[in-house]
């Protein structure tokens, strides 16, 4: 989308503007309007976005991924559990409080 520069100039001189701020606004205008149009999306960026069915399987698949890492999240606290507790046996018989 381009924006008519001569079209914006008329029609600020129509409102008395002077020539000068006229054509300035209108080329300050443009240039923004160039600026933007590297970042908008168009109808083809919009169209090649994730539709809701590959939204939900992924979803799905994080939600398993993370139903896994509970589960070894516990096998290790479990373990360390059992280690600390055993290392603590050791240390008492050493000292012999047991």
């Amino acid at each position: 989308m381009s924006v008519d520069t001569l079209k914006l100039y008329e029609r600020f001189r129509k409102t008395d503007l002077s020539e000068a701020a006229s054509k300035e606004i209108a080329e300050a205008i443009k240039e923004t309007n160039d600026d933007l149009i590297d970042i908008l999306a168009t109808k083809n960026d919009l169209a090649s976005l994730a539709t809701k069915e590959d939204v939900v399987a992924l979803r799905a698949e994080t939600s398993a991924l993370v139903a896994n890492l509970k589960v070894e999240l516990i096998k290790w606290m479990i373990g360390v559990g059992i280690a600390g507790f055993t290392a603590l046996l050791g240390l008492f018989k050493l000292l012999k409080l047991i």
